[in-house]
């Protein structure tokens, strides 16, 4: 196991007086843990390993955190402590933000005990610097940095540089801020001005787009805006009746043991699907097909997540279309017409004419990272238990990527099948399950590939 032990990690371990047991745990992680390691000042070797056993474990150590700051208060409790006694307050805190607080702990712990929700965790954790020092580097006024959590909640809309730019961008006025005043501070706290305003940054183009969805967002009616009128109907091209609409826009949920897994149709939740559990090509910050990121805010999308520990380890975009079996013989393809309703202006579409083939439940691949090898099977179950429940509940077809074909239940079988592009408010879409990419010129159109199918 160690022959191929990365320079980095022999570098750090050399010369140093250390055990061969405090090697075999550390040799094959990132260097980070061992740097981390190296720092903790704690006499025993056992007490040592214990507490990075906790950091590996939770798997919250992210690169360029400030080890030493980190360091400086592990050595005075193990991160368990931290989470059960010192955070225990702050209800569904996840570990990399734990780690965090502990990283500016020196400069926000008098706020830490008035904290009340992971969403204000995070934001003073990765805003502490921004909090606490001028964007130049020096330190803030000490009247600044001696604020309380109710000067920060108070003060947020007015001193969080993001979202002043969003309200300028998007021209939100005084009267709209102070009628929406609530929706927006929680909007900020759970970094929903820091992720659109990266995104805005990098696709001036869908300014428009995203200022509606915001708009919806901050007035409470974003599920109104993301399953406008008859939306789904025009973009399946096919006739939903109001109760299937209805049962497609119930999020179903499970928990069993340490897993929990659930369907998400919300703004900020899906704008961070290229994130977690791992970047994939559609992050809002780097992702190679970001543009076809809002197009997962169509009415016949939605994203499928799972946690374990807490600790989101699954994602998978699900879509309903529609499809038949074989190859299709004609693609007929509509002009795009489909936009997101402007809720400050509200406007119904026309309807569209019906079809008559049948409703699919697709699942997409699945993103991972975390998961154990021996959990691994009972989260593909669960994964397709939902699914099917899902596909039940509106008498469709389950279809779903090849990439499952090691998970498939014995039901499911290899097929040839044609698929349709549904229509898109977005304009361009990323289908991961039919080669990536797709623009207004696919919509309306049928591609048949090979698929697990019931």
């Amino acid at each position: 196991k160690m022959k191929n032990c990365p320079a980095e990690i022999l570098e750090i371990f050399y010369d140093k007086d250390r055990t061969f047991q405090e090697f075999a745990i550390l040799c094959d992680m990132p260097a980070e843990y061992a740097k981390l390691y190296f720092l903790l000042e704690i006499p025993r070797v056992d007490d040592r390993l214990r507490v990075i056993r906790e950091i590996i474990h939770a798997g919250c150590l992210k690169n360029g955190m400030d080890l030493a700051s980190i360091a400086g208060q592990l050595s005075v409790r193990p991160f368990s402590q931290w989470m059960q006694k010192i955070f225990s307050h702050i209800e569904g805190l996840e570990p990399e933000v734990g780690l965090r607080l502990l990283e500016n702990y020196s400069r926000i712990g008098h706020l830490v005990w008035d904290i009340r929700t992971a969403a204000e965790a995070r934001y003073i954790a990765c805003s502490a610097k921004d909090l606490l020092y001028h964007s130049e580097g020096y330190p803030l006024p000490c009247a600044y940095r001696d604020k309380d959590m109710e000067d920060i909640r108070e003060a947020v809309l007015r001193e969080n540089p993001e979202w002043l730019k969003l309200q300028d961008e998007f021209q939100f006025t005084e009267e709209f801020i102070a009628e929406n005043e609530a929706r927006i501070r929680n909007f900020i706290f759970d970094d929903g001005a820091h992720i659109i305003w990266i995104y805005l940054q990098r696709m001036r183009h869908k300014s428009e787009e995203l200022r509606r969805l915001v708009y919806a967002e901050l007035t409470g009616r974003f599920r109104e805006l993301k399953y406008f009128g008859n939306d789904l109907e025009k973009e399946l091209d096919y006739p939903v009746s109001e109760l299937d609409k209805n049962v497609w826009m119930k999020n179903l949920w499970e928990e069993k043991g340490d897993l929990r897994i659930w369907e998400e149709d919300g703004l900020l939740p899906v704008m961070r699907i290229g994130e977690v559990p791992c970047k994939t090509c559609l992050s809002y910050k780097t992702g190679v097909y970001k543009e076809c990121l809002l197009a997962c805010h169509d009415s016949n999308k939605k994203v499928l997540y799972l946690s374990w520990k807490g600790k989101i380890v699954l994602r998978a975009a699900i879509r309903l279309t529609k499809g038949f079996f074989g190859k299709a013989e004609h693609n007929k393809k509509q002009p795009p017409q489909l936009e997101f309703a402007d809720l400050s202006h509200r406007k119904d579409g026309e309807g569209e004419k019906q079809k008559t083939e049948k409703l699919v439940l697709f699942l997409e691949k699945a993103y991972t990272a975390g998961i154990p090898e021996n959990m691994q099977k009972s989260v593909m179950e669960m994964v397709f238990r939902m699914m099917e429940q899902k596909a039940k509940l509106l008498n469709t077809l389950l279809v779903a990527s090849t990439s499952y074909l090691k998970w498939k239940p014995e039901r499911m079988h290899y097929a040839l099948f044609s698929i349709y592009i549904s229509r898109s408010k977005a304009g361009s879409q990323y289908l991961d399950s039919l080669d990536g990419s797709k623009s207004v010129v696919n919509e309306g159109s049928y591609q048949a590939h090979n698929f697990l199918l019931e």
